[in-house]
């Protein structure tokens, strides 16, 4: 008997709800560099628009159920925690609380997921 996986209500919710945050990012980006530019050295704000612009990224591979796109988001998660912190922003430890969200709603799914992309998770070993 196969066993059907899916990704269930609250991985799925928070993948959509990640991607629309992520695509707001780099709406909100373009819209206020100029105000980038002046508020953070340009090697932040150049990370920082290096990570908005990866992150949705990540969220797509871990859609097509890859393990290297949750590693990607935790790190770039971490990244710009700690730009952000570097820069007195404190509101970037908010961050670290989606990527710890995630890896608790991914570790069920964990072992069907592949490095790489998939349309389909991994089958389940027969025990």
């Amino acid at each position: 008997m196969t066993q059907r996986i899916t990704r269930g209500v609250w991985l799925t919710g928070f993948l959509v709800l990640a991607v629309l945050v992520s695509v707001g990012g780099v709406a909100l980006y373009a819209i206020t560099w100029q105000k980038l530019l002046t508020t953070y050295p340009s090697w932040a704000k150049n990370v920082l628009a290096i990570i908005v612009v990866l992150r949705p990224f990540s969220i797509v591979a871990m859609w097509f159920w890859s393990r290297s796109g949750v590693v990607a988001y935790v790190a770039l998660s971490v990244a710009a925690m700690s730009v952000m912190t570097l820069q007195g922003q404190d509101l970037g430890l908010f961050g670290i609380i989606g990527a710890a969200i995630l890896v608790a709603l991914v570790m069920p799914k964990w072992k069907y997921m592949t490095w790489g992309l998939s349309s389909t998770p991994k089958e389940p070993h027969a025990a």
